[in-house]
């Protein structure tokens, strides 16, 4: 058969199964690619509990994490955003936002004891993400062009504010960004434990 009747046939609603070899036909982008990821041991056993709770393995409980992240991520709508989703979105830690993409080494990351047992942990790690990817949060346009030129240079630190309607405001600051010394630290808290 041509394609010029295999068309025809088509637009006619008629079936071109029987025209088609899909004994090679496979489905792109579904290839399994395994990769390593370590998980500082507090992460691992909250995913244990979870998929226990789930009645999942782990690895189904991690992977069903991603695809609920990957699906809440807004979609491109031009080629500089899908720049940008292809670049970061395999991490999870695309955010809208007007500041360019970035991705910052957090360091050691701290809590104050205050905002450790006020906000869960699953907030806590969302916030961090928005501030890892250049995420500033409820910030003027000074503090915020701050932030972009200490993630440019290195020089200086970061700060984030994030208003939570169950929690009020609360602060990301990394300082030491250009992991001279111990290297970056970062610290979660509520205004008033500054």
């Amino acid at each position: 058969m041509n394609s010029s009747d295999f068309d025809q046939r088509f637009d006619d609603g008629e079936s071109v199964l029987e025209a088609l070899d899909l004994t090679r036909a496979r489905r792109q982008r579904l290839e399994i690619k395994r990769i390593n990821v370590d998980f500082p041991l507090w992460m691992v056993e909250q995913i244990d509990r979870e998929a226990s709770r789930m009645g999942v393995t782990s690895q189904s409980m991690i992977k069903m994490w991603l695809a609920e992240r990957r699906d809440r991520q807004p979609q491109p709508t031009n080629a500089a955003a899908l720049h940008t989703s292809e670049t970061f979105g395999s991490t999870g830690l695309s955010h809208p936002s007007t500041h360019p993409p970035m991705r910052h080494n957090l360091g050691r990351v701290l809590a104050t004891a205050a905002l450790a047992a006020a906000v869960p942990q699953q907030q806590i790690t969302a916030l961090l993400d928005r501030h890892s990817a250049g995420d500033w949060g409820s910030l003027g346009s000074d503090d915020m062009a701050a932030n972009d030129g200490a993630a440019r240079t290195g020089d200086g630190r970061l700060f984030s504010s994030y208003d939570t309607a169950e929690h009020g405001t609360i602060w990301i600051i990394t300082n030491d960004i250009r992991s001279e010394g111990e290297g970056p630290i970062t610290t979660v808290l509520f205004p008033d434990d500054y």
